[in-house]
């Protein structure tokens, strides 16, 4: 297969796709009515949001305006000024091809009609039969037209027939050149017709299968064909094949710009490619590679495992990552509780007997516990040991463990913090007014308490380090090391250093709200849904870019920030300039998936799933397997 000069994926299905005239720049529609234009490295040029449900676009003959034709509304976007202009056609309309600085339209109706941007008519032109399509040869002004009655017209404004070929029942689109010498199109049953506009004469070209697309250059002197069984042909002036590539994915557009330089496909997955024809070679059809980063490199599972298989009673779930990213936690088939490290080396496993609510791993792997029912299993994962305890005590939140300071805070609804040592006995319990009804744990500190309106830390021994007052009600508060960052409703985000408590430093920043905080070593915010930001602990910013999806992980590489978009069929990888890198499909459905360290791990319907996003030398565990029952 050639070398692609760019490559990427959109996220919606593409309706249409073409070169635009003079830059080569690819214009693409999307189904969700987005019109785009990228370079030819996939840098965005512009991009539009359209409020109709596009069915065509077409550029004109100087590239300076592009008409988008909607269900009974026809826009058109000046390239040069930015300006759009919107009129209202009939619902009939459902053809669109432009000419010069205005558009020819119609439908399965025996008219067609020239139109300006202000949606002034300009002419008409009627036909003895319905037309199926049309097509507008720009330098001439000729309009070839394919009726119903199965013959090719051609044709001027506003009534001058100069030729008709009947028994022409045409099964592709219509193409011509630009100076209205050639023209091509397959013929029922499957002959590539090639016609002499000047002269009458046409010409079959042998073809093996059936050709479902073909598209040629402005000067009708390269000729690119799909045919049935997905393979792509290229043609030279002399109509000899000079490169057949058999396409692995599913082709559904092709496209040949208008110097003949370039020519683009796109699938059934939503991928775009761009391929770029040797100049100095081009009768033997080779291709060159003009930047080769642009290739979508395919992942692949690293590893797959079905804990439990042999004695299924539970679904997978509670899929868990430790804060470093190194390993993984999660319920396996067989109900059991199955640790596992990044290259799928599982280092313990424990039941637990009622129904889980949390599963936290320390940043070191050292320890861990499970939660739920009242219950907890603390996990010391250096000597593959656990320890049992019951909380007879009603709490407001699950248990917060502070595995640096080697504390447990139970936070109970009789208005009462406790600590615990590991060894669950109670080191001292103190009064919490306020309401308090949640906290986290600061690892440098001990845990910070709060409510709507108050904030408090408390140290490892349960004294009272600090004590703000908030203007707005916190929305996400997380910790890393010595900092702690808080989002609140105003779109404020604060961040804390407590690794002198002493002398609390705060930093505060106002965002868009919403606000987002996606990942706190490294710094990472989503702001208004719009932009990712990567930013230092006292809040500077390092990188920003905007958001391309919804539902993304968001990975900082190199000191830029990789989104990876998460769909139920894969996994999909777009650098900070957004075009796709890599991505990864399955066939399962995907249920539970975090990031981790250096990849994704993922759980489908019966098995375990691991994907490097970039290999990493792992060392071996400071501890060997250990499984408890």
């Amino acid at each position: 297969m050639p070398l692609s000069v760019y490559q990427t994926k959109l996220p919606h299905e593409i309706t249409q796709a073409e070169f635009h005239r003079g830059s080569n720049h690819l214009v693409l529609l999307q189904g969700n009515g987005e019109l785009c234009c990228r370079s030819l490295v996939g840098d965005t040029k512009w991009q539009l949001e359209l409020d109709c449900d596009p069915l065509a676009f077409s550029i004109s003959g100087d590239g300076s305006q592009i008409a988008v034709l909607g269900n009974q509304t026809l826009l058109f976007y000046d390239l040069w000024s930015g300006q759009m202009q919107t009129i209202a056609v009939d619902e009939k309309i459902r053809l669109l091809q432009s000419h010069k600085n205005c558009v020819v339209v119609g439908g399965f109706q025996k008219t067609l009609t020239m139109l300006k941007s202000n949606g002034k008519e300009l002419a008409k032109l009627e036909c003895e039969s319905l037309i199926r399509q049309f097509r507008v040869v720009p330098r001439t002004g000729q309009i070839l037209i394919h009726g119903d009655d199965q013959t090719l017209q051609c044709c001027r404004f506003p009534a001058e027939s100069e030729w008709m070929l009947e028994k022409m029942h045409i099964t592709s689109e219509l193409v011509a050149s630009d100076d209205g010498r050639i023209c091509y199109f397959v013929r029922y049953p499957n002959e590539l017709i090639w016609l002499d506009l000047r002269t009458e004469e046409y010409a079959v070209i042998d073809h093996d299968f059936f050709v479902r697309q073909i598209a040629i250059s402005a000067a009708g002197t390269e000729l690119l064909a799909l045919d049935s069984s997905n393979r792509l042909t290229l043609y030279d002036r002399e109509l000899a094949p000079v490169w057949q590539e058999q396409m692995k994915q599913q082709i559904h557009h092709i496209g040949l710009s208008p110097d003949g330089d370039y020519f683009l496909t796109t699938d059934k997955d939503g991928v775009v490619n761009c391929f770029a024809v040797q100049e100095s070679r081009r009768n033997v059809g080779e291709f060159i590679e003009i930047q080769a980063n642009r290739r979508i490199i395919e992942k692949d599972k690293l590893w797959s495992q079905s804990p439990g298989l042999h004695r299924k009673v539970h679904e997978l779930n509670h899929l868990t990552v430790s804060p470093s990213g190194r390993h993984i936690a999660f319920i396996g088939l067989d109900g059991a509780v199955h640790f596992l490290n990044e290259g799928g080396r599982q280092v313990f496993k424990t039941r637990f007997p009622a129904r889980v609510e949390n599963i936290v791993l320390s940043d070191d792997m050292n320890y861990g516990y499970i939660y739920g029912a009242g219950q907890m299993i603390l996990i010391d994962f250096r000597q593959g040991s656990a320890r049992y305890h019951s909380f007879e005590i009603p709490l407001w939140t699950p248990p917060l463990i502070n595995f640096s300071k080697k504390r447990i805070y139970l936070l109970s609804t009789d208005e009462s913090l406790r600590l615990y040592n590991f060894s669950f006995d109670l080191l001292k319990k103190i009064t919490t007014p306020k309401s308090y009804r949640r906290a986290i744990v600061a690892e440098a500190l001990g845990i910070i308490l709060f409510n709507d309106r108050q904030l408090c830390g408390i140290s490892d021994t349960g004294t009272l380090v600090f004590n703000f007052n908030l203007r707005a009600a916190p929305t996400s508060l997380r910790s890393a090391g010595s900092f702690f960052y808080g989002v609140f409703e105003d779109g404020t985000l604060v961040s804390l250093d407590v690794s002198n408590p002493g002398r609390i430093k705060s930093t505060f920043k106002k965002m868009k709200r919403p606000l987002d905080l996606i990942s706190v070593e490294p710094l990472i915010i989503l702001e208004a849904q719009e932009t990712v930001q990567h930013l230092e602990p006292e809040l500077s910013v390092v990188n920003s870019q905007p958001v391309q999806f919804e539902d993304s992980f968001f990975a900082l590489k190199n000191d830029s920030i990789q989104e990876i978009c998460r769909r139920r069929d894969g996994f999909f990888c777009y650098a900070d300039d957004q075009n796709l890198i890599w991505r990864f499909k399955t066939d399962d459905f995907i249920r539970e998936s975090v990031l981790t360290f250096s990849g994704i791990a993922f759980t489908g319907s019966e098995s375990v799933n691991f994907i490097e996003i970039e290999p990493t030398d792992r060392q071996q565990d400071q501890f060997t397997e250990f499984i408890e029952i």
